[in-house]
């Protein structure tokens, strides 16, 4: 949502229709409030939310904005060393493969199984950043209403982190290296077998990522279960 529509959507509330938010529709709102960097509209939902004999801010909505905060650090903890993780292996394994080239000799058995690994490792670390990288965006579309870069930009981090994994798992040949290397790596496996036989046309990246969001979302539930009202 842009700067002026959030302006003008909170301007059209009422003070009476401020309070009776709930505590998710007021999160929302927030999130995008503190993303505008508007002191204005932050000070009017928090002034707002409702306070009971204990005059506290509501506790519902504190508690959902402090989780949604620790999910958000822990997104950009997990994605910032899992892109940094997958650089170091990728630049190593090109390092290695431009040395290699240019040896006379054919490389021995033992050094073949070894590229072959930092290969293997090299995809299965894209599929680690592509599976939580969407994980979270669908975290933030579904749970939050919220998209991934704005929620991201809360965080001091965040802006750049989302901007270099964005960038790296936008590439076509090697989602679908990764996708080729799962597959073979969990054939015969029963967890392989409930993966494959989907009518869907998503591929196995897609369906990992669709597993970690349910995991994050399973979290999100269980402890919204536990705040009171």
């Amino acid at each position: 949502m842009s700067k002026r529509r959030l302006g003008n959507q909170i301007d059209r509330l009422s003070e009476a229709v401020l309070e009776d938010l709930e505590p998710d529709k007021r999160l929302r709102i927030m999130l995008e409030a503190w993303a505008n960097g508007n002191e204005q509209w932050t000070d009017s939902l928090v002034e707002t939310c409702p306070q009971y004999e204990y005059k506290a801010t509501d506790y519902a909505f504190t508690e959902r904005a402090r989780l949604v905060q620790q999910i958000l650090f822990q997104a950009v903890y997990e994605l910032h060393t899992t892109y940094l993780h997958y650089e170091l292996t990728r630049q190593k394994q090109r390092y290695t493969w431009l040395l290699d080239h240019e040896r006379e000799e054919d490389p021995s058995d033992e050094e073949l199984a070894r590229a072959s690994a930092r290969a293997h490792a090299e995809l299965e670390l894209f599929a680690a950043l592509y599976c939580s990288y969407h994980a979270y965006c669908r975290f933030g579309s579904e749970i939050l209403d919220v998209d991934l870069e704005m929620w991201l930009a809360l965080h001091p981090e965040g802006g750049m982190v989302f901007e270099m994994v964005a960038e790296t798992i936008d590439d076509q040949m090697s989602m679908e290296l990764a996708a080729s290397h799962l597959s073979d790596l969990l054939d015969g496996e029963d967890i392989a077998a409930e993966r494959t036989t989907n009518d869907d046309d998503s591929t196995i990246l897609d369906r990992m990522a669709k597993e970690r969001y349910e995991g994050l979302a399973l979290i999100w539930e269980e402890t919204l279960a536990e705040i009171p009202d």
